[in-house]
């Protein structure tokens, strides 16, 4: 996905790179959105349950899930959290301790 920038640099660009940077946003979350969708399906819980504040193992291990799924579809930690309700090192640690756990599930 392309950087797009806030504040004092938003009026350094263009008109055609603010629609482009406003078309990133919105295809960033359209992605994310449909992720958090398929994952909550799989997993057998909610949309609100993936953004929401439960900290239980089986709520946290799917929005790891989805920090990861989104991560490796070029979303940044910053879009993710965005669309999670989280901060990107929130996202950063989500997507290492799922490619962690995942690391080791194989090496069984």
């Amino acid at each position: 996905m392309g950087r797009c920038y806030t504040g004092e640099a938003m009026s350094l660009l263009s008109p055609e790179d603010l629609a482009a940077c406003e078309a990133v946003t919105a295809s960033s979350s359209l992605i994310a959105n449909r992720i958090i969708d398929a994952v909550a399906q799989h997993a057998g819980i909610s949309r609100a349950q993936i953004i929401g504040p439960d900290r239980s193992e089986r709520i946290a291990r799917a929005r790891q899930i989805t920090m990861l799924v989104c991560y490796n579809n070029g979303l940044s930690s910053v879009e993710i959290g965005r669309a999670l309700g989280r901060d990107q090192t929130t996202v950063v640690h989500g997507v290492k301790r799922e490619k962690a756990r995942r690391k080791a599930e194989n090496a069984q």
